[in-house]
């Protein structure tokens, strides 16, 4: 299965997160992103160097 997220239409409300925490992170931008054990994916601005990506 592939799992993306569309950044453009991200609300940052947060739900994907609580439904499949393993799957999605939502990082300090305010934006989901898909996850990949401790990687995140789909983050081509580098979020993902703002913060540690929780386990």
């Amino acid at each position: 299965m592939r799992v993306w997220i569309d950044q453009d239409l991200c609300t940052g409300d947060g739900l994907c997160t609580d439904h499949a925490p393993e799957v999605f992170v939502l990082l300090d931008d305010g934006i989901a992103y898909v996850r990949d054990r401790d990687r995140v994916l789909n983050d081509p601005g580098g979020a993902a160097s703002l913060a540690p990506v929780p386990a």
